[in-house]
């Protein structure tokens, strides 16, 4: 009986039996003289799964079995790539198949037995076979192997499993004659190189390597070279209302930039999108996307932007954000891409409302400059509303701060006028600032007195607001003869 006779589960057989590996990583030598070790292995670990799949009549019905790329990884330590380049070589050999089969899809592979065993024979038996592969092994780890077909004298077409067509190689070769023949060897398919023959160059045509049949134009004397102008980006026009709120950022002393840099033009743009209430079209929130702005109101947003900058009766109360504005460029006050939310994004949007005074603040204690001013101030608070107050929030506690800042700036203000000899003196007190202070409490204390309603709505921050300082406690040191 002869080998062709026999079928696939015979060869099958012969394969699990003398290629397989079970507790070591055993290399048949033919192999991996005829591929790599890598290669050889990988086949090894292949009939191995497949002896596993058979055993437990878990392969389809056409023979295929799965083996994933991590446990592939975790046997024999291969990459993907790895793996890869082993199937791209047992496929160009015929000796493998694969197919992604199942859900979740998975890597399903058929060993091609006839063709591995003839390989493992052949190359077992013939030098000039294994000599043959050695030499080609190399070319195709670095190539993609692709189906070639041969055809017999009688006319049979069969494929043809070592196709070494796709080399990347010009190989040069003289005959006796003188000829150069290029034997291009960079083709791949069915169409078998082509041969090109280049006849040597007559003696009688020399090669000509510069062209003198047009005389090369020569250049006047004394002309300069001409040079073709490049198309210039039409820049944004600055409008006399546009001019006007640099004008206007530039002389409260804000960073600005210099004319022509392309930040300075992006800046004009901002500015004639807020005009055109296009300013805001990226905000989440789509009832301010078509805000326009006017003249007026980003002034308005400048002089906000500037006390929350500058003055530190103003929120924020931080010195390192206050920093932070007082460096900002022009550019970024009216937009900043960077910003991730709406509210920080457009700075003019931002302040267009009058900031808060920092005796407002729900979550920084101010500073104390004066602190015997705001003992006299919290002791006035606790004794007129003991009965009512358990806790002093921090928006009442900086308001007392304040109070001794804004009476230092009234006594400086109105020193002319004051006349605080005779009281100072009835009330043994030489500080002029904390006797302004003590009046003060006196001037609402008796506020609270003539109305009542007002006792239950009382803020610690009505002490330094505008009508008091500038009206209420005025009228009381006069009534007093303390003030002229």
């Amino acid at each position: 009986m002869n080998e062709e006779d026999f079928g696939e589960e015979y060869y099958a057989e012969l394969n699990c039996a003398n290629l397989g590996t079970d507790s070591f990583w055993m290399v048949n030598k033919v192999l991996a003289s005829i591929f790599t070790p890598n290669v050889a292995l990988f086949l090894s670990i292949l009939i191995d799964k497949y002896k596993f799949h058979k055993k437990r009549n878990s392969l389809t019905t056409d023979g295929f079995f799965y083996e994933t790329i991590e446990a592939m990884n975790d046997k024999i330590s291969l990459p993907q790539h790895s793996q890869e380049t082993c199937i791209k070589i047992l496929k160009g050999y015929g000796c493998l198949e694969t197919a992604l089969k199942g859900l979740p899809a998975k890597r399903h592979f058929l060993l091609k037995h006839k063709p591995i065993h003839d390989l493992h024979i052949k190359g077992k038996s013939s030098e000039t076979y294994l000599s043959y592969a050695k030499q080609v092994n190399t070319e195709l780890l670095n190539c993609e192997i692709t189906d070639s077909y041969k055809k017999d004298d009688d006319g049979t077409v069969y494929r043809n499993p070592l196709n070494l067509l796709r080399r990347n190689v010009l190989q040069v070769k003289t005959n006796n004659k003188n000829k150069s023949i290029l034997n291009a060897k960079a083709f791949s398919g069915e169409n078998p190189p082509q041969h090109k023959t280049i006849l040597p160059r007559k003696a009688n045509n020399p090669l000509i390597l510069v062209d003198t049949s047009v005389p090369p134009l020569v250049r006047p004397e004394g002309v300069k070279p001409r040079f073709s102008k490049l198309h210039k980006i039409k820049r944004p026009t600055v409008t006399f209302d546009i001019q006007q709120i640099i004008d206007y950022w530039i002389a409260k002393g804000l960073h600005i930039h210099e004319e022509g840099t392309k930040s300075f033009d992006q800046a004009v743009i901002y500015i004639t999108k807020a005009f055109n209430a296009t300013l805001l079209e990226d905000f989440v929130d789509p009832k301010f996307r078509n805000y326009r702005f006017s003249v007026d109101s980003i002034k308005r947003s400048i002089d906000n932007f500037y006390l929350a900058a500058f003055d530190n009766k103003y929120e924020p109360l931080s010195i390192n954000t206050k920093q932070l504005l007082q460096r900002m460029s022009f550019k970024d006050f009216f937009w900043d891409k960077h910003r991730p939310n709406d509210e920080n994004k457009s700075h003019v949007f931002k302040y267009l409302s009058k900031r808060k005074l920092a005796s407002e603040s729900s979550l920084l204690v101010m500073k104390d400059t004066h602190p015997r001013c705001t003992k006299l101030v919290k002791d006035w608070y606790h004794q007129e509303f003991g009965g009512m107050v358990t806790e002093v929030s921090r928006q009442q506690q900086n308001a007392m701060i304040l109070v001794g800042r804004k009476i230092e700036e009234f006594l400086v203000t109105h020193k002319a006028k004051l006349d605080m000899d005779y009281g100072m003196q009835i009330n043994c007190n030489r500080d002029p600032l904390t006797f302004l202070v003590g009046e003060l409490l006196r001037c609402e204390s008796k506020i609270l007195r003539e109305n009542d309603g007002l006792r239950s709505i009382f803020q610690p921050s009505w002490l330094i607001s505008e009508n008091m300082l500038t009206d209420r406690f005025v009228y009381f040191l006069k009534s007093e003869r303390t003030m002229k």
